[in-house]
């Protein structure tokens, strides 16, 4: 079963999946997304992070970070809440930005918020207003899950600050994600990271694509693509983005552009 409630001008989405084993691909979006695991066994893969999928826990990612739930029981049951900034910009102050536990993280780093958290800070509760209200399509919709999802985000808020960074990983993996994010503008390949890291290619290969189900040279172009997203908000060109999000040429990312975000760059750029 696959359900999809969607209000607004995609400012957010309320997703629910049960069913049989899946497939699925490490992804970005375009938005921020609340992960919430019902039930099922599996992990949730965030940059070099892999956390234990527990039901009741919630996982949260930014536009920035490559995630996946990889899943391992026959059935399972999760929701996910994905939202744009402009859901609550009027609520950014000088003082106050609710989107704090989504942004000041370093990839990959304090992604879940477990079971008993959850329950304790009554996230769940808040959770399936929003669901409740995505899902009736009332007229005070869009006003019970921007005032939900502001108490929601707050919470969430509260959690980063009172309750300390989960770290997931080890260190070294998480030290050349650090490395590869930090050079993206420059000629970074498989070689070049296994030799500033005193390992062969092959080892980090494998070490790679078993922690990320993707190779190196992939998550690199993903990265890269990211990069480019955000630099075309600016008055860059076309041709500069490229170049400064680290691609050979304009063809390159075009190629690559228009593969993992399913529409070219200039017709994107148009609907910034």
């Amino acid at each position: 079963m696959y359900n999809k409630y969607n209000l607004g001008e995609d400012l957010y989405l309320c997703v629910e999946r049960d069913g049989p084993l899946g497939d699925f691909e490490l992804h970005f979006h375009d938005c921020y997304e609340l992960f919430y695991f019902h039930r099922g066994e599996g992990s949730y893969h965030v940059e070099s992070s892999k956390y234990d999928l527990l039901p009741g826990a919630m996982y949260i990612t930014n536009p920035r970070e490559l995630h996946a739930p990889f899943i391992t029981s026959e059935t399972y049951y999760r929701s996910t809440f994905s939202f744009k900034s402009t859901l609550l910009s009027s609520f950014i102050t000088k003082n106050y930005n609710p989107f704090y536990a989504f942004e000041h993280r370093k990839s990959g780093v304090s992604n879940m918020i477990m079971p008993h958290i959850v329950k304790e800070m009554e996230l769940d509760k808040e959770f399936e207003i929003i669901r409740n209200a995505a899902k009736g399509q009332e007229r005070n919709a869009e006003l019970l899950i921007k005032a939900h999802a502001a108490i929601m985000l707050d919470k969430l808020n509260q959690v980063v600050d009172t309750k300390g960074r989960m770290l997931a990983g080890t260190e070294r993996m998480y030290e050349i994600i650090q490395f590869v994010n930090d050079n993206l503008g420059e000629q970074i390949s498989l070689s070049v990271v296994a030799k500033r890291f005193c390992v062969s290619k092959a080892h980090l290969g494998r070490l790679f694509k078993e922690r990320f189900h993707m190779s190196l040279t992939e998550y690199i172009v993903n990265k890269r693509v990211m990069r480019a997203i955000t630099m075309m908000e600016s008055s860059m060109s076309l041709l500069e983005v490229a170049l400064e999000a680290g691609f050979s040429d304009y063809s390159a990312f075009y190629r690559a552009f228009t593969k993992i975000v399913g529409t070219n760059p200039r017709d994107y750029k148009k609907t910034i």
